[in-house]
């Protein structure tokens, strides 16, 4: 299906909840919500079911939570607002980091840790019930770097008393954190296996064991999160990847392009196994849907 007009400017958000509704978030400062037309089902055709406003710049980042019950967004305003999808209507909730320190999103798996990349290096870890800032998760030496993108390690919770938080940087560097020390456990920099561009994509896969990065290089990265080694490299973009997707089974990862196209990897495989049609501009984010049978991609044509 093709929204050609979903928004009036770049779809840069894009999430799927586990009540199979679609998410997106964009450049014209508005948060859609979509869902099947009424009697289709879930593979129906998609039609907007409410939207919210509040954000006064471009969406970057919409993440739902594990229920589907709210959404948490964050904009160029440097706001971060907590909306309920239930009953849509005003923000649930709004945390006000310092400008430029609430960049991407990222939910851990019990929905109580919310992980925002900062423009001086470091992951801030708030507490969603309380919009109380955690921790500050800070690389070994002061770096002057822009976090663009976070991701949780899935397989663990903090009742398990270990979390992985993982950032990706605009200087091409990938680290790893355990929340529960506040210490990083390495970064990938500066050497053959690192991306010599951002980091716009991270994604690990569903046992933590692997992480997935995409870079302005035009390179997906796959690495072990255990021995640091780089696994495998996709390269058949030709131009800034700038999001990437793992599917629920852990098989695939999607990813979006300013080449244009939107690709699905298999990981076993390790090759392409679908290149969209190529769209109208740059495709800034992609998502799977709860059972991993639907891709959605999001382009800067507003469609």
């Amino acid at each position: 299906q093709h929204l050609p007009e979903a928004h009036e400017d770049g779809v840069w958000a894009l999430a799927w909840t586990s009540r199979d509704q679609l998410i997106s978030g964009s450049v014209d400062e508005t948060v859609k919500v979509w869902s099947a037309a009424e009697g289709q089902g879930e593979r129906g055709t998609l039609e907007k079911t409410c939207s919210f406003d509040g954000h006064h710049l471009g969406i970057i980042s919409a993440v739902p939570s594990s229920t589907g019950e709210w959404l948490v967004t964050s904009a160029l305003d440097h706001f971060i607002r907590i909306w309920s999808l239930l009953t849509p209507s005003t923000p649930v909730r709004k945390l006000a980091p310092a400008p430029l320190e609430s960049w991407s999103l990222a939910l851990d798996k019990s929905d109580t840790l919310l992980a925002t990349g900062t423009q001086k290096g470091a992951v801030h870890v708030w507490n969603v019930e309380s919009g109380n800032l955690q921790c500050a998760l800070k690389p070994d030496a002061p770096r002057e770097h822009f976090i663009l993108s976070v991701a949780f390690d899935e397989s663990s919770t903090p009742a398990d008393g270990q979390v992985h938080v993982a950032a990706g940087g605009d200087d091409g560097s990938v680290a790893l954190y355990d929340l529960e020390s506040q210490k990083m456990l390495y970064r990938i920099a500066e050497s053959s296996k690192a991306h010599a561009l951002p980091v716009r994509g991270l994604a690990f896969l569903r046992d933590g064991n692997m992480l997935a990065t995409g870079s302005d290089d035009s390179r997906i990265h796959l690495y072990d999160t255990r021995s640091q080694n780089l696994i495998a490299t996709f390269s058949e973009h030709r131009s800034w990847i700038l999001d990437l997707a793992v599917s629920p089974d852990g098989d695939f990862i999607a990813s979006g392009s300013s080449d244009r196209f939107a690709k699905v990897w298999d990981i076993r495989m390790g090759e392409c196994v679908f290149t969209s049609p190529q769209m109208e501009d740059q495709v800034w984010s992609v998502a799977w849907n709860k059972d991993g049978s639907t891709l959605a991609a999001g382009v800067d044509d507003g469609s």
